[in-house]
Protein backbone atom coordinates (compact mmCIF):
# COMPACT_ATOMS: atom_id res chain seq x y z
CA UNK A 1 0.00 0.00 0.00
CA UNK A 2 1.53 3.37 -0.97
CA UNK A 3 2.27 5.88 1.76
CA UNK A 4 -0.28 8.64 2.20
CA UNK A 5 0.80 12.02 0.94
CA UNK A 6 0.96 14.96 3.27
CA UNK A 7 -1.87 17.45 2.77
CA UNK A 8 0.46 20.14 1.36
CA UNK A 9 1.67 17.69 -1.30
CA UNK A 10 -1.89 16.76 -2.17
CA UNK A 11 -2.89 20.38 -2.58
CA UNK A 12 0.15 21.00 -4.78
CA UNK A 13 1.44 23.90 -2.68
CA UNK A 14 4.99 22.55 -2.52
CA UNK A 15 5.95 21.12 -5.89
CA UNK A 16 8.91 18.80 -5.83
CA UNK A 17 10.83 20.53 -8.58
CA UNK A 18 10.47 23.97 -10.07
CA UNK A 19 11.59 24.35 -13.68
CA UNK A 20 14.75 26.42 -14.03
CA UNK A 21 13.07 29.13 -16.09
CA UNK A 22 10.48 29.70 -13.32
CA UNK A 23 12.99 29.98 -10.48
CA UNK A 24 13.65 33.39 -9.03
CA UNK A 25 17.20 34.45 -9.76
CA UNK A 26 17.03 37.93 -8.24
CA UNK A 27 19.64 38.07 -5.44
CA UNK A 28 17.28 39.91 -3.08
CA UNK A 29 14.76 37.06 -3.26
CA UNK A 30 17.16 34.18 -2.69
CA UNK A 31 18.32 33.11 0.75
CA UNK A 32 22.05 32.61 0.56
CA UNK A 33 23.61 30.72 3.44
CA UNK A 34 27.01 32.11 2.50
CA UNK A 35 25.76 35.56 3.51
CA UNK A 36 24.73 34.22 6.89
CA UNK A 37 28.06 32.52 7.52
CA UNK A 38 31.27 34.34 8.27
CA UNK A 39 34.25 34.05 5.90
CA UNK A 40 36.52 31.09 6.73
CA UNK A 41 39.32 33.35 8.03
CA UNK A 42 36.98 35.17 10.40
CA UNK A 43 35.33 31.94 11.49
CA UNK A 44 38.74 30.42 12.28
CA UNK A 45 39.75 33.55 14.22
CA UNK A 46 36.55 33.46 16.29
CA UNK A 47 36.99 29.78 17.14
CA UNK A 48 40.70 30.30 17.85
CA UNK A 49 39.91 33.22 20.18
CA UNK A 50 37.50 31.04 22.16
CA UNK A 51 40.10 28.26 22.36
CA UNK A 52 42.79 30.72 23.51
CA UNK A 53 40.57 32.04 26.29
CA UNK A 54 39.62 28.53 27.42
CA UNK A 55 43.26 27.44 27.36
CA UNK A 56 44.36 30.52 29.33
CA UNK A 57 41.68 29.94 31.95
CA UNK A 58 42.44 26.22 32.14
CA UNK A 59 46.18 26.65 32.60
CA UNK A 60 46.10 29.94 34.51
CA UNK A 61 48.62 31.50 32.08
CA UNK A 62 47.77 34.33 29.71
CA UNK A 63 50.72 33.46 27.40
CA UNK A 64 50.31 30.30 25.36
CA UNK A 65 53.40 28.89 23.59
CA UNK A 66 53.22 28.27 19.85
CA UNK A 67 54.24 24.65 20.35
CA UNK A 68 51.09 24.07 22.43
CA UNK A 69 48.95 25.78 19.78
CA UNK A 70 50.33 23.54 17.04
CA UNK A 71 50.10 20.43 19.23
CA UNK A 72 46.78 20.93 21.07
CA UNK A 73 45.09 23.73 19.13
CA UNK A 74 42.27 23.71 16.66
CA UNK A 75 42.73 22.11 13.29
CA UNK A 76 41.71 25.30 11.51
CA UNK A 77 44.87 27.09 12.75
CA UNK A 78 47.46 24.31 12.62
CA UNK A 79 48.56 25.59 9.22
CA UNK A 80 51.02 28.46 9.71
CA UNK A 81 49.31 30.70 7.14
CA UNK A 82 45.90 30.20 8.75
CA UNK A 83 47.39 30.80 12.19
CA UNK A 84 49.05 34.04 11.09
CA UNK A 85 45.82 35.24 9.48
CA UNK A 86 43.83 34.47 12.65
CA UNK A 87 46.43 36.14 14.84
CA UNK A 88 46.40 39.24 12.63
CA UNK A 89 42.63 39.53 13.06
CA UNK A 90 42.84 39.01 16.82
CA UNK A 91 45.69 41.51 17.12
CA UNK A 92 43.89 44.26 15.22
CA UNK A 93 40.84 43.77 17.45
CA UNK A 94 42.91 43.83 20.65
CA UNK A 95 42.03 40.29 21.72
CA UNK A 96 45.49 38.71 21.59
CA UNK A 97 49.00 39.52 20.40
CA UNK A 98 52.19 37.69 19.51
CA UNK A 99 55.20 38.01 21.82
CA UNK A 100 58.63 36.64 21.06
CA UNK A 101 61.47 35.65 23.38
CA UNK A 102 64.50 34.58 21.39
CA UNK A 103 63.46 31.81 19.03
CA UNK A 104 60.25 31.02 20.93
CA UNK A 105 57.02 32.88 20.41
CA UNK A 106 53.86 33.01 22.46
CA UNK A 107 50.31 34.25 22.01
CA UNK A 108 49.35 36.59 24.84
CA UNK A 109 45.63 36.79 25.54
CA UNK A 110 44.40 40.22 26.58
CA UNK A 111 44.28 39.99 30.42
CA UNK A 112 41.33 42.40 30.58
CA UNK A 113 39.24 39.81 28.79
CA UNK A 114 40.19 37.13 31.30
CA UNK A 115 39.61 39.30 34.38
CA UNK A 116 35.83 39.47 33.93
CA UNK A 117 35.37 35.72 33.70
CA UNK A 118 34.42 34.07 37.01
CA UNK A 119 36.59 31.18 38.16
CA UNK A 120 35.05 27.75 37.73
CA UNK A 121 34.60 25.60 40.81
Amino acid sequence: MPAAKHDCQQAGRYPRAVPTEKRCTTPSHRLSLSKLDAPPELSAAIRFDAWLRDEALRTGESCIPSARIYRDGLGCVRDSKALKAALALLDERGLARVEQEGRHWFVAVNPALLAGVPAEA
